[in-house]
């Protein structure tokens, strides 16, 4: 139970949200305190608002694999899709602004909008596949430094909208494995362990060398900015079912599940 004292004030959450777009968990990242504090202040604080000059508005959680949406009442992150079990969901969003034109409005919208995968394709070389509640890449390339940089970018591209990550800081990334594919794995898992635990995003991976079971890379992003960034959904682990690197005509490819 927080201390009286520890509470944020609904007057400070109130300045706090005008002129931003945000989801809950950003929210209470960015004020130092809980979800569930936050999420039980934010509440009066909408309904106050709307009798205000400001404007607010609730985006709902959607399934990213399926495109379910969920009631605009709960500002948590869903857990799991009822409709196709997944658990890639978009968190709700809480957007407060001062009242606009209709046609700023229209203009601020457009600009909020969640990027949409065209298709399955999700980056070059990369396409998502149907696998019951988890998420799936296919990833084919030429060579196999750029199979393994792709299958990077394929990661952060489920994780947030990489075009927003600046490749500001550079960090060297060595693993070891047995074969091509558990070196895959572990390579993934790196780069999402470096996210969990050190709020990392990466835009661009530079693998020197894939071989002998090593790989060695370096990659470039910066840490996370919850007023930038949109984490889309969590990684729990990459897994090795349903894993395979081949050789094929042309190239190389790879077919690697997330646990979302």
């Amino acid at each position: 139970m927080p201390r009286p004292e520890d509470r944020i004030s609904r007057k400070d959450l109130i300045q706090f949200m005008v002129g931003k777009s945000l989801p809950l968990s950003a929210i209470a990242r960015l004020l130092g305190v809980k979800r569930r504090e936050v999420h039980e202040e934010l509440r009066h604080v909408l309904l106050s608002l709307r009798h205000t000059g400001c404007e607010v508005e609730i985006t709902p959680g959607r399934c990213r694999k399926c495109g379910f949406t969920f009631s605009e009442n709960d500002l948590r992150k869903p857990s799991r899709c009822p409709a196709c079990m997944s658990t890639w969901i978009a968190d709700p969003r809480i957007t407060v602004r001062e009242k606009v034109s209709p046609e700023a409005e229209q203009l601020h919208q457009q600009s909020e909008e969640p990027a949409e995968h065209s298709g399955k394709q999700i980056c070059e070389g990369v396409e998502l596949i149907d696998h019951t509640a988890d998420v799936g890449l296919l990833v084919k390339a030429s060579t196999l430094p750029v199979l393994f940089e792709r299958a990077a970018i394929g990661l952060f591209t489920i994780l947030t909208d990489i075009s927003s990550v600046v490749p500001a800081q550079s960090e060297s990334v060595e693993v070891c494995a047995d074969d091509l594919e558990t070196l895959l794995v572990a390579w993934l898992s790196e780069l999402n362990y470096r996210h969990v635990v050190h709020h990392k995003l990466y835009s661009r991976f530079d693998v020197r060398e894939v071989g002998n079971g090593v790989l060695t890379a370096q990659v470039h992003g910066e840490q996370i900015d919850p007023l930038r960034h949109t984490i889309h959904t969590e990684i729990k682990a990459v897994t090795r079912h349903g894993l395979k690197l081949q050789q094929i005509d042309g190239g190389y490819e790879a077919t690697v599940i997330l646990d979302l």
